[in-house]
């Protein structure tokens, strides 16, 4: 969804408080290319210039193959179509078929108007590493604040 989901809040200081979020809607098999994680992609608004945003994520990989491999999964912020610094990584070396959750803040500033944020996911080499998409539990909360 890409309008604010709560609304918005008018602060004491008459600073305005901005919702928005978005779920993956399919699973994601990942590969070495970076591709957009389906349905994580949405229009943010900020108000003013020099707005701030804290953008939390939550990633559900699967790794789908009892092999034991070093591949590690990634998941990428990206704002505006640049990815932004740090990353969300599931590693397992295990032979065994798992489950992570993890879950990162990114902050930063906006200028007024419209961005895009989406998330993004890539396998550091074979692609036993998916990203759910099934159960709501990726996901990408930005509150835009000034």
């Amino acid at each position: 969804m890409t309008e604010p989901f709560a609304g918005d809040f008018i602060l004491a200081s008459n600073e305005t408080v901005r919702i928005f979020q978005s779920v993956a809607t399919s699973d994601l098999a990942l590969t070495s290319t970076v591709t957009d994680v389906p349905g994580t992609s949405m229009t943010v608004t900020a108000l003013t210039d020099e707005a701030k945003y804290l953008a939390f994520v939550s990633v559900r990989f699967d790794k789908d193959s009892p092999s034991s491999s070093s591949a590690f999964a990634i998941c990428r912020l990206n704002v505006d179509g640049s990815d932004e610094a740090g990353q969300i990584v599931a590693r397992n070396n295990l032979a065994a078929v798992a489950t992570h959750h993890a879950a990162k803040t990114f902050t930063g500033e906006l200028s007024a108007g419209s961005h895009t944020f989406k998330l993004r996911g890539s396998c550091s080499s074979s692609s036993i590493w998916t990203i759910d998409g099934q159960t709501s539990d990726t996901n990408l909360i930005v509150v835009v604040y000034r």
